[in-house]
């Protein structure tokens, strides 16, 4: 398949670039750290607390996320085993 016939939300991005499911998760940090430095950039009133308050919210997300992820996987494997 080319790219050119790639139709998004039909055909799955493995068909188009096949390795990214290995490390698909890992595109998430830069875009996590972006997002914390620039939103705690404008927020905090002094900027030497930065880089402090924006590991903090990166690890509070990271955290809650990986909850939800978890929550998520005993919902399915309740329902798929007692159905």
């Amino acid at each position: 398949m080319t790219l050119l016939a790639y139709r998004p939300f039909i055909d799955p991005l493995q068909v188009a670039f096949p390795h990214l499911s290995d490390y698909w998760m890992l595109f998430s940090l830069p875009l996590l750290i972006g997002i914390c430095l620039v939103y705690k950039g404008t927020k905090v009133a002094d900027l030497s607390h930065l880089i402090h308050d924006a590991a903090k919210m990166l690890i509070q997300i990271i955290v809650v996320m990986t909850l939800a992820a978890v929550a998520v996987y005993v919902v399915y494997w309740a329902m798929c085993t007692w159905a």
